[in-house]
């Protein structure tokens, strides 16, 4: 596995040369555990969806009952007046479940850069041993790194393609 960079590089001795295969050529990757926690940002919550029933009142309904007289406070409630509606209760409130910080880990490893394939195919020597690293979550740590820093290297050569 490698990639194919159409960009011209230029050695540290001074070779240009474009077209270079670029590979990790069974290089060791190294993995440390980094002081940094990733904290994923929890999706909203969706609204509510609006009910076809009117929302409660503290008012009283209307009636078509003749109104009571009024009274002095001294005097009890007549016994047939219809007892006054409890107030709704509110919702309990549900909150978001927090979501789960991850470790975050540093990547990183070698890499050559070839004349061309069939120079590295052939065991011929390198042009430049150069490092690349990046950044994963913990749980990213069950992928394939290699190809998470074959991302960071396409990044760093944009006019690169898969060979």
């Amino acid at each position: 596995m490698g990639i194919i960079n159409n960009d011209s590089v230029e050695s540290s001795n001074g070779v240009q040369k474009s077209g270079t295969y670029i590979s990790f050529n069974n290089e060791t990757l190294y993995l440390r555990k980094t002081q940094g926690v990733y904290i994923p940002v929890p999706a909203p919550a969706p609204a509510p969806a609006p009910s076809d029933a009117p929302a409660p009142s503290d008012a009283p309904a209307p009636s078509d009952a003749p109104a009571p007289a009024p009274s002095d406070a001294s005097s009890p409630a007549p016994s047939d007046a219809p007892a006054p509606a409890p107030a709704p209760s509110p919702a309990p409130s549900v909150e978001p479940a927090q979501p789960k910080p991850e470790a975050l880990y540093q990547v990183n490893a070698n890499y050559r850069i070839f004349w061309d394939k069939n120079a590295k195919n052939a065991g011929k020597s390198f042009l430049e041993l150069r490092s690349v690293s990046a950044q994963v979550r913990e749980s990213q740590l069950n992928e394939n790194l290699y190809a998470v820093l074959y991302s960071e290297l396409k990044k760093q050569y944009p006019n690169s393609v898969d060979e």
